[in-house]
């Protein structure tokens, strides 16, 4: 009578396998690390472009000025209806780590939109992280608003 033997993974092929799998895990976790402040960067200027175009509309559908207030040394912004008096619509901070650079060609750090969707005045708004990384946002007299 033969003896029948069971297909079955051997302790040496798991071992192989799992060691296998916690280095790549390893290589991952430090890959992500070190792209996270790259994301962060990206991520608040993105939200920050998606906020100014939501005061632009705003803008436009109310008929009332709107616009993005940046406030500098408490790392956040604002955005704000500007009718009989101002109304804080929305707060948001910036993420551990990202900064403003440099707000420039903005009177008091604010951006205003007209009920035509165009602003007061054009400028510039430079993010930056803790590895020096930058992202720049541009607003121009039109109204685009562009990520650079």
């Amino acid at each position: 009578m033969a003896k029948k033997y069971k297909k079955a993974f051997t302790l040496v092929e798991v071992l192989v396998v799992v060691s296998v799998i916690g280095i790549i895990s390893g290589i991952s976790v430090v890959a992500i690390k070190n792209y996270q402040p790259i994301m962060n960067l990206s991520g608040i200027a993105r939200d920050i472009v998606t906020d100014l175009r939501y005061a632009q509309q705003l803008a436009v559908s109310e008929q009332v000025k709107h616009g993005i207030k940046f406030c500098q040394i408490e790392k956040k912004y604002q955005v704000i209806r500007y009718g009989a008096e101002e109304v804080i619509i929305k707060e948001a901070s910036l993420p551990q780590g990202v900064s403003y650079q440099s707000i420039e060609g903005l009177t008091l750090e604010r951006v205003r939109f007209n009920p035509y969707g165009a602003v007061e005045e054009r400028g510039t708004v430079i993010l930056i992280n803790l590895e020096s990384k930058t992202k720049t946002i541009e607003i121009k007299p039109s109204g685009f608003v562009k990520m650079q």
